[in-house]
């Protein structure tokens, strides 16, 4: 599924090289979850506390934890707009 070529959407053997490392970092955390019920490592990725608002966000450049992610997607917004 992952790094497999998707007509109009791209192909893993034109990746650049730090999209090349996001790719690598999204599909590594995806396969280590299914293996092993974890994303990371043991305490490299900690739960989610909804207090804290922690997510894990994957860029080009790493893998880093945030607790802005609400704030700078404005989730406020779109819960406020009630979608079902």
């Amino acid at each position: 599924m992952f790094q497999t070529p998707l007509s109009g959407l791209g192909d893993p053997a034109a990746f650049t090289p730090p999209q090349r490392t996001l790719s690598d970092a999204f599909s590594g955390a995806w396969a280590n979850f299914v293996k092993s019920g974890m994303p990371a490592p043991h305490d490299a990725w900690p739960p989610f506390d909804p207090k804290a608002g922690n997510v894990e966000v994957f860029t080009p450049t790493g893998v880093s934890q945030r607790t802005d992610f609400a704030t700078d997607h404005r989730c406020g917004l779109w819960s406020s707009l009630a979608l079902r």
